[in-house]
């Protein structure tokens, strides 16, 4: 792979992509997508690629004895990060983001949020990701050391950010934040990171 390629991990068998996609290819991208969910083996290292993004799906981040595959990507996922290649965790990839940067990923407390959730900024840095998403999770994590929380609901932390790592916990606003986090990263096949 290239610098020109976005490494994408899947955790269901099929899952549309087209809209991620497409923001790939109108920054000159192209994605390549692994899943262990159905075995495909994670490459040996990220620096090649100009991110990751780490997909949603059923599975619990805490849950590696039912699923001893989320172990590999966690320590892919802190390699990319200790590689500084730019991470984004969407649903329960962000449980995995967080458990790869030194947080925890766990059962919530605050019961199942699902439907259509009002994300309110924690900060100005969180006003990008204010306003209405939909969501489906009753996980939760434990925020890593040297992150913050950029946004919440009356339910649960939505979104951190660390570094050159983010994740996202409502699953429909991540293209417009693949393509917000594709600019200010400026993952570009021309730039380097």
């Amino acid at each position: 792979m290239t610098a020109s390629t976005i490494l994408v991990i899947g955790h269901a068998a099929r899952r549309p992509l087209q809209r991620l996609e497409l923001t790939a290819q109108s920054y000159g991208l192209m994605l390549q997508v692994v899943r262990p969910v159905l075995g495909e083996r994670l490459p040996g290292t990220a620096d090649d690629h100009a991110g990751v993004v780490v997909l949603g799906g059923p599975q619990s981040a805490y849950d590696v004895a039912r699923h001893p595959y989320l172990a590999d990507e966690i320590a892919f996922i802190a390699s990319a990060h200790r590689a500084r290649v730019p991470v984004l965790g969407i649903c329960l990839g962000s449980q995995l983001l967080a458990a790869a940067l030194g947080g925890e990923a766990l059962p919530g407390d605050s019961g199942l949020e699902c439907g259509f959730i009002e994300v309110l900024p924690m900060d100005e840095e969180g006003a990008e990701v204010a306003g209405r998403h939909f969501s489906f999770h009753s996980d939760t994590f434990r925020l890593p050391e040297g992150a913050t929380f950029l946004g919440s609901t009356d339910r649960y932390r939505e979104l951190l950010r660390k570094e050159n790592a983010e994740e996202l916990r409502a699953p429909d606003d991540g293209v417009r934040r693949i393509d917000r986090w594709t600019e200010r990263r400026a993952l570009r096949p021309d730039q380097p990171r």
